[in-house]
């Protein structure tokens, strides 16, 4: 293991070097790539925008993901008011902690700096690889799933060191905090992987509870103290802009409906989150898999004398991967990849028994005796995995949307220019009946609408939000609205209450009463083949 602090920084500010080399070119936030045009991250960044400029996160604006995430939106935001660059910062730190904590874990194991690095910087091939991180033109990155990855991995981190560093596990309230603390985290950014903590904390409590009851209680004190650490200054930021209602309306019970199916029930839900997670592995990650399995099962058997231990990473996994596929986007596999980790370990470790046993790789190492050929090897390793990670993650390949690029400006820059051009008092924005593609980041705009985007939610499941454009329409709240559609009036409509077979008219129809067209353009990139509308509201005579 590594011996001296400066060692130990050398080695952590390497690992960033190479995390920063990494995400230059594997994320659409890069300085590289002309925008990250993704609808979420759009999404994201216009509520930690709002946030910093005054609204008030699901009261004023209106998003389903945790308080947490805006906060490092806002972040972000301050950086840079109008684009990626200061998102791309924090997702440096985000997967450099992934994977400075994959280091700290992995030298646990095998006692190896050397061999633990290896391991370490094998973790972001599959995290950002091509349909997980990337997918086509769409995501590339800044999901809150890729923000809960080194909370993961640092629960991970901690527990394990509990186990692997202790003589005495009841030694152990600082790793307890420590998971509190990221386990509350967590739920403040996306709560269904706190499945993940319940997981990894289980076994360990039901075995303390049985055996050591006095530590199982102090182990419950600090980790319910860490745990609500994280909820304090949000709560009296609720308590200060009276939004805890908003809070629980939103991000629990509009979640609990955005994720129901058929049938609510409790079991039947796990046997659906099962049936997913199988199906979606065997049909499309099958081979990431298979690394994570091994190294699960090959700790299992290889490390019995840890029982718990092993039980609690894998019961972690196991919750995790259900919770995640009972409604599954790609992107919701980022946090699960860091298991690969223990799929690298257990193959170095089943590598050094054979080893061992038959003196493999004795004789080659006594070949390489200068200088030279110690530093060589190392070199094109790191450069090898380099150049497969970022070939793997597939988003390099998309030309359309290289700095390099030779098109104009993608739409959302051409829309901004129209409206920025308007006084500042005239500067509101509505895009109708869409995902967030951009334009409130390019024009800076805070929106003026709680319903500022359409989430992947039908009428029937939540009419709030088709109401809310509609009124806000109907009322003039915004000068500017764009749309992907030509908006056309049918009368007939007009008597119609709005329901859930012809909102999409009625507000064709209220936009055609108070506004007009002034400007067209094209999108590009992850827009591509659509083309946007921008309406300016007609003002009355007085």
């Amino acid at each position: 293991m590594i011996k001296g602090r400066q060692q130990r920084i050398i080695v952590y500010l390497s690992l960033t070097l190479f995390v920063f080399l990494l995400m230059f070119f594997c994320t659409k936030s890069s300085p590289l790539y002309i925008m990250n045009d993704w609808p979420d991250a759009n999404a994201y960044f216009t509520m930690g925008k709002g946030l910093v400029n005054g609204a008030v996160p699901y009261k004023d604006l209106f998003d389903h993901k945790g308080p947490l995430l805006y906060f490092l939106y806002a972040i972000g935001y301050i950086i840079d008011n109008t684009g990626f660059f200061g998102i791309f910062i924090i997702q440096i730190i985000s997967m450099s902690l992934v994977v400075i904590f994959s280091f700290k874990t992995a030298e646990l194991y095998t006692k190896n700096s050397k061999s633990a690095a290896l391991i370490a910087i094998l973790v972001p091939v599959m995290m950002l690889a091509e349909r997980i991180y990337t997918n086509g033109t769409d995501y590339g990155g800044g999901s809150p799933d890729e923000s809960a990855a080194p909370l993961i991995v640092m629960s991970l981190y901690f527990v394990i060191r509990l186990f692997k560093d202790k003589k005495d596990i009841s030694g152990g309230s600082l790793e307890m905090f420590a998971v509190g603390v990221l386990g509350g985290l967590i739920v403040l950014l996306k709560f269904n992987l706190f499945a993940f903590t319940v997981g990894l904390m289980a076994p360990i409590f039901i075995y303390l509870a049985f055996k050591q009851f006095k530590v199982f209680l102090k182990f419950v004190g600090f980790i319910a103290l860490g745990f609500i650490i994280p909820f304090i200054p949000y709560l009296l930021y609720a308590a200060f802009t009276d939004s805890f209602k908003d809070f629980i309306d939103v991000y629990i019970k509009f979640n609990m409906t955005y994720a129901s199916t058929e049938d609510t029930n409790l079991l039947y839900s796990l046997c659906l989150g099962i049936k997913n997670g199988i199906s979606i592995i065997i049909n499309d990650y099958l081979v990431y898999f298979i690394i994570i399995a091994f190294g699960l099962l090959y700790f299992i058997y290889s490390n019995r004398q840890n029982a718990v231990l092993n039980i609690s990473i894998f019961l972690s996994f196991a919750l995790m991967l259900i919770s995640i596929t009972v409604k599954f986007w790609s992107y919701q596999f980022i946090p699960l990849t860091v298991f690969c980790m223990f799929g690298y370990l257990a193959f170095y470790d089943a590598f050094k028994r054979i080893k061992g046993k038959f003196n493999i790789g004795d004789n080659s190492a006594k070949r390489i005796k200068n200088k030279n050929g110690r530093i060589i090897i190392p070199v094109f390793t790191v450069a090898l995995i380099f150049s497969f990670t970022v070939g793997y993650n597939g988003l390099i390949a998309q030309i359309l949307n290289r700095a390099t690029n030779i098109n104009p400006d993608p739409c959302q820059q051409e829309m901004a220019k129209v409206i920025l051009s308007d006084t500042k008092e005239n500067q509101t924005l509505l895009e109708v009946l869409s995902l967030d593609s951009g334009f409130y980041t390019a024009t800076g705009i805070v929106p003026s609408s709680r319903y500022f985007y359409l989430p992947n939610v039908t009428y029937e499941l939540y009419p709030d939000v088709f109401m809310g454009q509609y009124e806000d329409i109907e009322a003039g709240v915004n000068k500017y609205l764009i749309t992907h559609y030509l908006v056309e009036f049918k009368p007939e409509f007009e008597e119609q209450e709005i329901n859930k077979d012809n909102y999409g008219q009625k507000i064709q129809n209220a936009i055609s009463k108070h506004y007009e067209l002034i400007h067209v353009a094209e999108g590009h990139y992850y827009a591509e083949g659509r083309i946007y509308y921008l309406y300016r509201r007609v003002e009355q005579p007085a």
